[in-house]
């Protein structure tokens, strides 16, 4: 997992970011599979939280 961490940490930054676009141009017809943006940024901030709480010096750097 720690190999592949900043992989994974860029590919959710790119879909947060992505997310918060979308909520802000009120656009949100695109997204009703994957949810509204609120739920899809919870999802993605409630995957990151453990993993930086078990591996912090990894996760800053």
């Amino acid at each position: 997992l720690l190999s592949n961490l900043p992989r994974v940490i860029s590919s959710m930054a790119s879909v947060f970011r992505i997310v918060t676009e979308v909520d802000k141009q009120n656009s949100h017809k695109e997204w009703w599979i994957m949810g509204t943006p609120k739920v899809v940024k919870q999802h993605i901030l409630s995957f990151l939280s453990p993993i930086s709480l078990n591996h912090g010096p990894h996760f800053i750097a």
